[in-house]
């Protein structure tokens, strides 16, 4: 079954897009499904990893009330 629908925008395909699928697979599965179609980018387990070793929680602590302190100060 093919049909051919004039779109004016890609906001407009997406969107038309999104209707098909929540229409035939529902609204859960629909996202799930575009899920699949974006898997990320980059190596998440080295970012973790590098992230985990630039400080303590304490650390991280810190430096938030530092930030916020810096936001009081008129």
């Amino acid at each position: 079954m093919s049909t051919t629908t004039t779109y004016t925008s890609p906001i407009d395909l997406y969107r038309q897009g999104v209707a098909v699928l929540t229409d035939h697979l529902g609204p859960v599965d629909s996202v799930r499904f575009l899920r699949l179609l974006d898997q990320g980018s980059g190596d998440y387990t080295a970012t973790r990893q590098n992230q985990s070793a630039d400080g303590t929680m304490e650390d991280l602590c810190a430096e938030i009330h530092d930030f916020e302190v810096k936001q009081l100060k008129p």
